[in-house]
This record gives structure tokens, C-alpha cells and sequence, in this order.
């Protein structure tokens, strides 16, 4: 129906793993659902990364990072503060359509070109609710260290 209601919050919750085994990834798009998303996390005691996202969808923008928060057992900790972040022009496809983001993606992956910051601190928060490192620090530089 395209219509938002309380179902499409409850669909970008299920999980068909167990709440230790899943890392949710889930962004909102009003900031009271911040807080109440957070709590119902830290109640079901699961990992999460919550942030705020384009439509209530979570979204890697590269010239902005949300402020991103882990919540895992009973704490939830800001990973990345949001940070405007600026991209010289000529270092983003202009079109937007499914092909150039796809031909740039594989780009970036491929280490042709750059991968932007603000992407790179979002890569990082999943590595660190990921378990793969474990700070900030590290993560950037395990990414600084695979993209160069």
C-alpha cells in the first residue's frame, strides 16, 4: 500500500537468528523513535546499530555520517557522532540511477577510487558491533589499511 504504519516498523525488526547471532541494522526517520528503539533493544537484550536514515531506511550516504549508537546486553554507547562530511564533486557519480551507483560501488571495492570518509566511519561502527575490532580507532584503520 506504500502507507507507513506501526507494521513496517515491527517488519525491519524481525530477524530469523537468534537475538546473540543477529547484528540489526536499523535506522528510523523521527527522532523520538530513537529512544524508544534504543529501549525496546536494550529490553530484548540484542545487538543493534540505530541511527537515523533517508525514509526510515538504513542508507550509507557519503557525504554524511548519523550518529550511529551500539547497543549490545545492557548498554548503549554512541559509536560516531553525525559529521557533515564534504566530497569534492568530481569524486561521486552524478547520476543516481541503479548502474552508475553500482559501476562506483565496485569501484570503491576495487581500490580505484577513493572510499569516502563518511563511509568509512559506517563500514567501521559494523566492524566494532561486528565483534571484528575493538574500537573506532581500530576499525578505521583496518579500513584505511583494505582501501587505503
Amino acid at each position: 500500500m506504500g502507507v507507513r504504519n506501526s507494521s513496517h516498523t515491527l517488519a525491519k525488526l524481525l530477524t530469523p537468528f537468534g537475538k546473540q547471532e543477529a547484528l540489526r541494522l536499523t535506522s528510523v526517520s523521527h527522532p523520538e523513535y530513537v529512544t524508544r528503539l534504543n529501549q525496546f533493544f536494550l529490553d530484548i537484550d540484542t545487538r543493534a546499530l540505530l541511527m537515523h536514515g533517508m525514509e526510515g531506511e538504513v542508507y550509507a550516504n557519503p557525504q554524511r555520517c548519523p550518529e550511529i549508537q551500539f547497543i549490545r546486553g545492557q548498554h548503549s554507547v554512541v559509536l560516531q557522532q553525525r559529521q557533515d562530511i564534504v566530497v569534492a564533486p568530481d569524486k561521486l557519480p552524478i547520476a543516481r540511477d541503479v548502474a552508475t551507483t553500482a559501476r562506483w560501488t565496485a569501484q570503491c571495492l576495487a581500490g580505484e577510487i577513493a572510499v569516502p570518509y563518511a563511509l568509512r566511519l559506517q563500514l567501521a561502527c559494523c566492524l566494532v558491533a561486528g565483534g571484528m575490532s575493538p574500537t573506532m580507532e581500530q576499525a578505521v584503520a583496518t579500513i584505511s589499511k583494505r582501501f587505503g
